[in-house]
């Protein structure tokens, strides 16, 4: 008996039981959509015709590849970000839903914008996003990972736009960054290794723990190193933009006045402190 779209979308669901069966369902349509320009009224239409061949291999290497936790994106070799396709690996993280938010803020705090830098910038999510976002807007994007920024800039090219890619790490200061900017953005590494037993394991096992990842003892490092480059580089009406960890606000913000900054801490959608914004 030949399986058709709705047998394969069922088997979908039995097979990856250990997820919610909507989520499993939008990895099924997503996956569809990708591969073969099928849309969920398409499926509605055809969901009972036989599947090709091609079609069903397709589908079950990536239902097994599902099962072994590996994130759709990864499968997929894209994600949407902030209306952008970019390309993501195993050598960047997975932009979020939530740092699409950060953006949001910045946009709202900043109208106008001619030099920003993002500080880890990954596959180049956020710093392509203000590319697109301010056309004529100077942009660097630094990581200390050459594969990230490899990615990164192969995802400008893909998008045709103009971000300036250094290969740094914001800790040792290796290299002389840019100055005199209105905005530094960050999404830096701020979970704390005793979380890590916590999380999903499409994230522990398939995203880079170097993003993702600092000690117990020490987790606010990051925004200690961007902090203090910001006490130079940033201009008077600028602002400093982090994505962070929601358990440590107080402490972040804190980190932050005692550097001088005005600092406040902003709440995501599912009410969870995210995000802070500070000026000097």
């Amino acid at each position: 008996m030949k399986q058709t779209l709705r047998s394969l979308k069922n088997l979908f669901i039995q097979r990856l039981n250990f997820q919610a069966p909507e989520e499993t369902e939008a990895q099924f349509f997503r996956l569809l959509e990708s591969f073969f320009q099928i849309t969920r009224l398409d499926y509605l239409k055809n969901s009972d015709s036989p599947l090709a061949e091609h079609q069903k291999e397709k589908l079950m290497k990536a239902l097994a590849a599902l099962e072994n936790n590996q994130p759709v994106q990864h499968i997929l070799g894209t994600t949407s970000f902030a209306g952008l396709t970019l390309r993501v690996n195993a050598n960047v993280l997975i932009p979020r839903p939530e740092t699409e938010e950060l953006l949001v803020f910045i946009k709202e705090q900043m109208p106008d914008l001619n030099r920003a830098i993002d500080v880890g910038t990954g596959s180049g999510c956020i710093a392509l996003a203000l590319a697109q976002h301010y056309k004529n807007a100077q942009i660097w994007a630094t990581d200390l990972s050459s594969l990230a920024l490899s990615l990164a800039q192969e995802n400008a090219l893909d998008l045709g736009l103009s971000v300036n890619f250094l290969e740094n790490n914001v800790l040792t200061a290796s290299r002389e960054l840019p100055q005199d900017l209105d905005l530094i953005v960050s999404n830096p590494p701020y979970i704390r290794q005793s979380e890590k037993r916590t999380m999903a394991p499409n994230v522990v096992n398939y995203e880079p723990h170097l993003a993702l990842f600092v000690e117990d003892e020490d987790p606010l490092i990051f925004y200690r190193a961007i902090a203090d480059y910001a006490q130079k580089a940033l201009r008077k009406e600028g602002l400093l933009a982090f994505e962070i960890n929601q358990y440590l606000a107080p402490q972040t913000c804190t980190l932050l006045e005692q550097k001088g900054f005005k600092a406040r801490f902003l709440e995501d959608s599912f009410g969870n402190a995210r995000f802070v914004l500070a000026c000097l």
